[in-house]
């Protein structure tokens, strides 16, 4: 593949990194559904922990279970998961899979220290603050919770008991109510 893109020329180098960028993000994001951490080599781990479902009571909105990210810059060691599955995925070794994913995470790293913003399609965006300590904003738009699969957000109609309690109070004075007993 790397003969490849020499032949190709600069623009072919830059369309091979790109589709490697994009390739890379769709691969940790299929590991996310099965797995809680998938570590990038080099760059860090994205971790997942399972939320329950919740009510926000001011839009009475119903949330689903969801799987929510972060990420971890210090859990950069290969363990191996990422690198297998693309090997195994696209046919190649997992020496030259491991070499093609550390390239990758330094392009990111340089990326990030060039001052840029680093976004990942379906995980996240990466900043470096003032400490030059990455900064994780996950995207909230994928639940990587497989039994949560196709929910979405339900809103309510609000129950309004206190209103229908007056009405009946109300009509009840109103209205002269009686028992008669059965004959």
């Amino acid at each position: 593949m790397l003969i490849k893109t020499h032949c190709l020329g600069l623009s072919g180098l830059l369309n091979f990194s790109i589709f490697v960028f994009m390739q890379l993000e769709e691969h940790i994001a299929d590991l996310l559904y099965r797995y809680q951490c998938v570590v990038v080599p080099g760059f860090g781990a994205f971790l997942s922990q399972i939320k329950s479902a919740s009510l926000q009571r001011d839009s009475n909105t119903f949330y689903p279970p969801y799987k929510e990210l972060s990420f971890n810059a210090r859990l950069d060691t290969n363990d191996g998961l990422l690198v297998s599955h693309i090997a195994q995925t696209e046919g190649d070794s997992f020496e030259s899979t491991l070499e093609r994913v550390t390239s990758q995470s330094k392009q990111w790293k340089e990326t990030l220290n060039s001052g840029g913003a680093l976004k990942l399609s379906g995980l996240g965006t990466f900043r470096l603050n003032r400490e030059e300590k990455m900064v994780f904003e996950p995207d909230t738009r994928t639940n990587y919770l497989m039994s949560s699969y196709g929910l979405s957000p339900v809103i309510g109609n609000p129950v309004v008991r206190e209103v229908l309690k007056e009405e009946v109070t109300e009509l009840e004075e109103r209205i002269p109510f009686t028992i008669t007993p059965e004959a």
